[in-house]
């Protein structure tokens, strides 16, 4: 079984700017997996500002709008769509979190705010063992987009 696939349930996930990028209409893979399983099973998306403002910055590089072939009002509807069916929390406060990314101790700290079950990215910094052990104390696993997908039932 993946490291961190061990069976519980899976209520609230917060998914980093990478999967959600990864999990638009227009991409292939298992992150769009992993929210059409979300949805079907009634799990909670958990984000923040700060994941949202970057998902639509992110998706208007030119090498990610190449790849996905994405327009300006196609970006925007997506972020819309996301934010629609996501819990949006304000990212809790605390020491730093992450070594080598302090912009990832935002995303730690939306899955801290909101409660979340598993942290879902694909960012090696938030696997580092420091950010495993917080994220643990917390009661949140750290999962890539596959390991979600065996814990939600796939």
């Amino acid at each position: 079984m993946p490291r961190g696939a061990e069976s519980h349930t899976v209520r609230r996930v917060t998914l980093d700017t990478a999967i959600l990028v990864r999990a638009n209409g227009k991409a292939n893979g298992p992150a769009g997996e992993v929210m059409r399983r979300m949805r079907e099973q009634g799990t909670t998306l958990v984000l923040s500002e700060y994941i949202l403002g970057e998902l639509e910055r992110v998706l208007q590089y030119p090498r990610l709008q190449k790849l996905y072939g994405l327009t300006a009002d196609e970006v925007a509807g997506y972020v819309r769509a996301v934010r629609a069916v996501a819990t949006v929390v304000w990212p809790a406060t605390g020491p730093r979190v992450v070594p080598g990314d302090a912009a990832d101790d935002a995303v730690v700290y939306t899955a801290v705010a909101g409660r979340a079950d598993v942290l879902c990215s694909l960012d090696q910094h938030l696997f580092a063992v420091e950010v495993m052990a917080f994220c643990g104390r917390q009661g949140i696993r750290v999962m890539t987009d596959v390991e979600l997908l065996v814990a939600l039932g796939g």
